[in-house]
């Protein structure tokens, strides 16, 4: 053993690390159970720890609660060859010093050392492929420099090793395959068989809620990139979830109704990504549940609802049922942009997902970590996040919706468009963005603008218009889309996710339009029928 330990030790391994997680599982077999914990045997790169483990593994699969030095070794008897070559390796002695190693009580210790064993897997898992990972361990350094080797792969995550592997093969294939790459070509070329294509299938994307937004973007168009800022509290992430839900899943109406997308025949629902980084997982469900449901979340989240509300919700359960597939939820509370690049293009090649709802770009330890060895401002950071993201958008052709906080000076901007000087952080987050809109609260003096405006609106179909708009939504960017620089003013169901458009001016309160002719649209083909009839004006 002493032999071939010295080998071992040249090479990506920890034998403390095995020794004390082979105590753990021989005192806590259920640990092999437990989804927190990934086993493999080859973990183990020492063939005696690799026979323990699976002699271990075996009998914990019968429910034993603790598994003693004397349990190994019947176990392994029963097998000739394996045994001879155990008792070589006096084994027995060694499962004895294992099983005193630890008592089982410190779980800090377990995960410790779990997390080195797994990370020296990793290791060796990645060099067997030709992939340099002495970033993360360098195993040429002399003992002197060990103890720093050691803790600088303490401090790494695990996912982050695989993480930033990702990341470099990303790069990798941007420098080989190309990125952002200049072409040429004659303006003839092809030029018909755009023409084809757009005829037969329309730059349009799939509508969300917002009847008016919709309109302005040609739906959620693949490629792009829109974005949805608004203060703390305002509904970012209610907005989100319910654009990621009228995506992937059917609704209730306030009727009872179950609102389809398309006809009987023809049920047009996509995969979506909503990747949450403040909340859990737990937290999206409940609003995922509101949307579909039209029951208050509150209700929901105390459990006390009438029987009409527990029959929407019940109602609500079976749709989720059929349809939840479709909507895939991945918390990540601290992104770097390898990470989140590395976690998208997984989704997109992996789940088909061509949707994606990630909220939203803000300054993380992750986010700036990511740049330790460079002096990058924060500023500077989230601009990278937020031209990522756009990357991703068009170079694997999906959708992406994303959001971001108001700077301190968004409030004074009472009167007039809110554009990206209002945004935290950096204007430059939306340079890249096909999208851009802002979503506040309506302030008293901006509502004096177009009170009696919106009186006379409201008093030609009393039964149509039940709201008063709570939120003013102000497109300031709209690359190749229709309506910009137009004011939104929109009733938001806090409560259901659920958003009204009522009507538009332009950004000098004037030129209302009737959004009754956009209502209830439910298929790409809608919308392309409103473009060409050119219904709609900002008006001057």
């Amino acid at each position: 053993m002493k032999t071939m330990d010295k080998i071992i030790k040249k090479d990506l391994f920890d034998r403390n690390a095995s020794v004390y997680v082979l105590s753990w599982l021989m005192r806590k077999p259920s640990l092999l159970q437990d989804d927190r914990y990934a086993f493999v045997k080859t973990d183990f790169s020492i063939p005696l720890h690799q026979m323990v483990f699976y002699a271990i593994y075996n009998m914990a699969q019968t429910g034993v609660a603790q598994i003693s030095p004397q349990d190994v070794d019947l176990y392994l008897k029963q097998y000739d060859t394996q045994y001879e070559a155990y008792k070589k390796d006096r084994g027995y002695e060694f499962v004895t010093q294992c099983y005193q190693t630890s008592d089982g009580s410190d779980e800090k210790q377990f995960d410790f050392y779990y997390g080195r064993l797994k990370k020296f897997s990793m290791l060796r898992d990645l060099e067997s492929i030709g992939i340099d990972t002495s970033e993360f361990y360098d195993t040429k350094k002399d003992a002197l420099n060990r103890d720093i080797e050691n803790e600088k792969l303490n401090k790494i995550p695990l996912n982050k090793i695989i993480e930033t592997v990702r990341a470099q093969l990303v790069e990798i294939e941007n420098i080989h395959i190309g990125k952002d790459q200049g072409t040429s070509q004659a303006a003839a070329k092809g030029m018909r068989e755009l023409v084809a294509e757009l005829k037969e299938c329309p730059e349009v994307g799939l509508p969300m809620d917002g009847e008016i937004l919709n309109y302005a973007g040609r739906g959620a168009r693949l490629g792009k990139l829109y974005l949805y800022s608004a203060p703390s509290g305002v509904g970012k992430t209610r907005f989100m979830v319910g654009n990621a839900c009228s995506i992937s899943m059917p609704y209730i109406d306030k009727s009872g109704k179950v609102i389809l997308r398309g006809d009987v025949n023809q049920i047009d629902y996509r995969k979506v990504l909503f990747v949450a980084t403040e909340m859990d997982a737990k937290e999206i469900q409940t609003l995922i549940l509101a949307y579909v449901s039209g029951v208050n979340e509150k209700k929901i989240l105390l459990g006390n609802y009438t029987p009409d509300e527990e029959g929407r919700i019940n109602k609500a359960l079976d749709i989720i049922d059929t349809f939840g597939s479709n909507f895939i939820i991945e918390c990540i509370p601290d992104p770097s942009i390898a990470m989140i690049k590395s976690r998208l293009i997984n989704y997109i090649y992996r789940e088909n997902v061509e949707y994606i709802f990630y909220d939203y770009i803000f300054s993380s330890p992750g986010l700036l970590s990511e740049f330790r060895d460079i002096a990058v401002r924060e500023d500077v950071a989230l601009m990278m996040l937020s031209n990522s993201l756009k990357e991703i958008a068009m170079q694997h052709n999906v959708f992406i919706q994303s959001a971001t906080q108001l700077n301190d000076g968004w409030a004074k901007r009472v009167i007039g468009l809110r554009d990206q000087n209002c945004i935290r952080g950096s204007k430059a987050v939306a340079d890249k963005i096909d999208l851009g809109a802002i979503a506040v609260r309506i302030d008293p003096e901006e509502w004096k603008m177009v009170e009696a405006m919106w009186m006379e609106i409201k008093r030609s179909d009393p039964d149509k218009y039940t709201h008063d708009p709570n939120l003013v939504v102000d497109i300031y960017k709209n690359r190749r889309g229709e309506l910009n620089a137009v004011k939104i003013w929109r009733y938001f169901d806090h409560a259901t996710c659920h958003c009204e458009d009522l009507f538009v001016t332009d950004a000098n309160y004037k030129g209302v339009i009737d959004i009754a002719q956009f209502r209830y649209k439910q298929t790409p083909m809608d919308y392309l029928d409103l473009l060409t009839r050119g219904v709609i004006s900002s008006g001057n």
